[in-house]
């Protein structure tokens, strides 16, 4: 028997088709909770010169995109904007209180010890301080042992408030980015650089 790895047209059509389907081809406007979580420099490129998905990032968002419409959680999300800044939870539960789904390969172990990415939290703790609430929850799919956990977590205002304090002064520098055309300094969230659609021309600019 003969076997080869081969990437027929149906497959790149399919591609195509899905990134359409979850509207992962166009410019969100706005300035979003997610654009201040992270590297502001990707925010900024997304927003004026956008490069497609890489084919790592397209999966990902599928796996993510994906359980939420098996889940019908999509259609119970409604977007927000508090101070200018534009909120997407997943779903509210029936308390009102923000609940977040992420699909990831971090194992139950390090879940259960709670040392979740600390971008989850700041975005779950905006949620919170958009809907005036000071609890949240994380909905986990893990994919390397599929298990789906959910975390209540319990925020002080103070925690709630600094949070938001940080995404409020990200966000004015992207919008002042956006303004005057200088690009923002790239973060130091080396990891996220490496599969990064932008890396190529972020390194360039370094180099510059």
């Amino acid at each position: 028997m003969n076997v080869w790895e081969t990437q027929p047209e149906f497959i790149d059509t399919l591609l195509h088709n899905l990134k359409e389907h979850f509207g992962l081809l166009h410019q969100r406007q706005g300035i979003h909770l997610t654009d201040c979580l992270l590297c502001l420099r990707k925010a900024y490129w997304d927003k004026v010169d956008s490069l497609p998905p890489t084919e790592d990032e397209l999966l990902y968002f599928l796996l993510g995109l994906g359980l939420q419409e098996t889940l019908h959680i999509a259609s119970t999300a409604s977007e927000i904007e508090v101070e200018g800044v534009l909120l997407n939870p997943d779903f509210k539960n029936s308390k009102g209180i923000p609940v977040e789904l992420k699909t990831t390969r971090i194992g139950r172990k390090r879940l259960d010890s709670h040392d979740f990415p600390q971008h989850w939290i700041k975005q779950l703790m905006g949620y919170c301080y958009g809907l005036h609430v000071t609890e949240g929850e994380l909905l986990i799919f893990t994919l390397i042992h599929p298990e789906l956990l959910n975390y209540h977590m319990e925020f002080t205002a103070r925690e709630i408030g600094e949070n938001w304090g940080r995404i409020l002064g990200k966000a004015e520098t992207l919008k002042g980015a956006l303004v005057t055309g200088i690009i923002p300094v790239r973060t130091s969230e080396d990891w996220l650089c490496k599969g990064c659609r932008y890396r190529l021309r972020c390194m360039t600019k370094e180099e510059k």
